[in-house]
């Protein structure tokens, strides 16, 4: 990635491959502490010659809640190459 590309999705946006480091690394502790039975699966990724698109699934259980609610979210991340 460029040093200063831009990342956004439907609730933030910023610029840096530092900021992204930095929010990733926060992201952690969260995650661990509320948290259980997490990851991450790779559901499908297509290539063009201007992108990279992925599929992906989360699932997790919030154990901060005596009920565990189950967490299962479908997203995509799309990669544009620069010209």
């Amino acid at each position: 990635f460029d040093p200063s590309c831009r990342f956004t999705d439907p609730t933030l946006s910023f610029e840096g491959t530092d900021t992204f480091e930095r929010n990733t690394q926060n992201l952690v502790p969260l995650v661990e502490r509320f948290v259980e039975n997490y990851d991450s699966v790779l559901l499908d990724i297509q290539s063009t010659p201007d992108y990279i698109e992925t599929r992906w699934n989360m699932v997790g259980e919030l154990n901060s809640l005596f009920w565990k609610p189950k967490i299962d979210v479908i997203g995509q991340t799309k990669f544009w190459f620069r010209k």
